[in-house]
């Protein structure tokens, strides 16, 4: 038995140095999850960047993502270093 998963639908907009991200929403299917999106990308804001970014043709960052997220798992197994801003 595959554990389940869920849909995220998140709208990234690229600024250069800083990115604004926007959770629109987790849903049970890629059906609702794209859905979602349609309903969307007529919103101000959202229809500058309507697209569906497909990260592995896209060289484009602004625009809608979809991920598959299964559930009950880690997805970050380790630590980080910290470096605070030298400048």
């Amino acid at each position: 038995m595959h554990p389940p998963t869920v849909f995220l639908v998140e709208h990234l907009r690229d600024q250069g140095d800083s990115n604004d991200i926007k959770l629109i929403g987790i849903y049970s299917t890629r059906e609702q999850a794209d859905a979602a999106v349609k309903r969307k990308q007529i919103f101000p804001g959202f229809s500058d960047f309507p697209r569906v970014i497909d990260t592995m043709k896209d060289e484009e960052t602004s625009g809608f993502y979809i991920s598959e997220i299964t559930l009950d798992q880690d997805y970050w197994s380790e630590g980080f270093i910290y470096e605070p801003n030298k400048a």
